[in-house]
């Protein structure tokens, strides 16, 4: 049976070139999210339902998924690129030493 390994590779301006590796490509794809312009689609969350709470609970100012993700990227670079690599994994040898 041919079996794969998955690799998604991003870059962030001024920073190097950063990977992670997995096993299905379905949890590949959706680590892409994270990095990708719609990170709260990885939780399954939308876009304007409220991060936390509506404010008034716990003090967290009542910010929505896209507020709270456009805050949290204030502070990073921007990112340059993100690819998705796939390689065939081979077979397991038998050492006889």
């Amino acid at each position: 049976m041919t079996k794969f390994e998955y690799r998604v590779i991003w870059k962030r301006q001024h920073c190097k070139i950063k990977s992670k590796r997995f096993a299905l490509l379905g949890n590949a794809k959706k680590y892409m999210l994270l990095l990708g312009p719609t990170p709260w689609e990885y939780w399954g969350a939308k876009a304007d339902d409220y991060a936390c709470c509506s404010g008034r609970e716990c003090g967290c100012s009542g910010m929505t998924n896209r507020e709270e993700s456009i805050k949290a990227r204030e502070t990073m670079q921007e990112i340059e690129f993100i690819k998705l690599e796939k390689r065939k994994v081979d077979e397991w040898i038998t050492d006889e030493n």
